[in-house]
């Protein structure tokens, strides 16, 4: 059944599996988990359903806290569907929260994890009975190394699970394409219009919407507590907009290198020189997501931007006329973009979090307990560096040069209590 974009995803929930009080879906899984803890669908007090796939189990977690006590069981029924239960091995208390983290989705054909954004968004098309495929973002998300990981677990539109995954990714879509966007390289093939493909009746418009000078992007979600365990902040130079500040969030990312890299497109744009041209042309076959570039192009008539790329938004076929009328979008120009502050969570079984702030050229760390009180006297060293300890409130500096692209460090801590770890950080 070909499902509308605007109904309902079909997914599973208990009540293919017995008579149960609630119907509670059964999730579908994707990409690597281990550090990102989802609730459980309660079956009974020892049996809880973790996706309604096979799919590997790593830790499970009663309420807050880490147990030992449990089995993943690998279940079919006569229909051929699979689903991945976890067993407790004392029966949780009847107000407990249960939850885990893991590994999702395999490929069937490859047998690998399926993590690529444009593969996400073809199952949830597939589970909708639809078709479309998105080979360009795959192709440009490879190239870049985006990868996500999260849950189909919520009642929630096919529309809004597709757009919520690509806005993880820094990418558009419609069901006819789907791109990267802004890129700072263009892949794939750019349509020229000069002035005789295209008609511009009317000069570019310059475009507020959508303006900020700083972005905090917020990523990495636990969803047993609907938090964001890392976080990144952007600020632009010079800041067009007063220092508007703006804030997102990726709730499929989970990579510090890959959100940075997209919080810097997006902030490109967001605090960039930005234009929205309305042309007319023959080039029926154009669809939104698309590139396309005015080559000397009179009409265009903006001095300073010459034979300017645009990405094509939406695209009205006149079939009488034989003509295309298209709204497209020209990044004219971006500013300067720095990392100011950025934190990374560590996994539960350190029992601590760190938190890195750099501005100015100092990277600020601090470093608290699970209970969120500053762990002192913690010896601390960057790149193998002499150790220094934290102070009272946790914290730590060291003076540090950034780079574009940035570059990966290693900081790495031992404290009393703790077992010693590492962590990348990026500036």
């Amino acid at each position: 059944m070909n499902r509308a974009l605007w109904e309902i995803l079909p997914l599973r929930t208990t009540a293919a599996l017995g008579d149960f009080s609630s119907k509670l879906i059964l999730a579908q899984r994707f990409g690597d988990l281990r550090r990102a803890r989802f609730p459980l669908a309660k079956l009974d007090d020892s049996n809880w359903a973790a996706a309604d796939h096979a799919m590997q189990i790593t830790e499970a977690f009663v309420d807050d806290e880490k147990t030992l006590s449990f089995d993943a069981q690998v279940l079919g029924d006569d229909a051929g569907n699979t689903r991945t239960v976890v067993r407790l091995a004392a029966p949780a208390p009847p107000d407990a929260k249960v939850s885990a983290s893991g590994i999702g989705r395999l490929d069937p054909v490859t047998g690998e994890l399926i993590q690529n954004p444009a593969d996400i968004m073809e199952f949830i098309l597939r589970l909708a009975g639809r078709t479309e495929t998105f080979p360009l973002l795959r192709a440009e998300c490879a190239a870049e190394g985006i990868v996500l990981a999260g849950s189909l677990d919520r009642a929630q539109s096919i529309r809004a699970w597709l757009d919520e995954v690509a806005y993880s990714a820094g990418a558009i879509w419609t069901p006819e394409a789907a791109r990267l966007y802004p890129v700072d390289y263009v892949r794939g093939s750019v349509v020229p219009l000069d002035r005789f493909a295209a008609s511009i009746p009317t000069p570019p418009v310059s475009t507020l919407e959508d303006t900020a000078d700083v972005v905090r992007l917020f990523y990495d979600p636990n969803d047993a507590t609907s938090t964001p365990q890392q976080y990144v902040e952007l600020s632009a130079s010079p800041d067009r907009f007063g220092g508007l500040v703006t804030e997102v969030t990726l709730r499929w990312m989970r990579q510090a290198l890959n959100a940075e890299t997209i919080g810097r497109r997006m902030l490109g744009r967001m605090a960039g020189e930005r234009y929205r041209v309305t042309f007319t042309t023959d080039q029926t076959s154009l669809r939104p997501g698309q590139w396309v570039q005015f080559i000397d192009h009179p009409q265009w008539m903006i001095p300073d931007v010459v034979d300017p790329l645009a990405m094509v938004l939406s695209v009205d076929v006149d079939l009488q006329t034989k003509k295309a009328q298209v709204t497209a979008e020209v990044i004219a120009s971006t500013p300067t973009i720095t990392v100011t502050a950025h934190s990374v969570a560590l996994p539960s079984t350190t029992s601590a979090t760190v938190s890195i702030a750099v501005k100015n050229g100092v990277l600020t760390a601090t470093i608290n307990d699970d209970s969120a009180k500053p762990v002192k006297n913690a010896q601390v060293s960057l790149d193998g560096g002499a150790a220094r300890k934290t102070n009272e409130s946790g914290q730590v500096s060291f003076i540090v040069k950034t780079a574009t692209p940035p570059k990966k460090h290693e900081l790495a801590v031992q404290a009393k209590g703790f077992t010693p770890f590492q962590l990348d950080v990026f500036f």
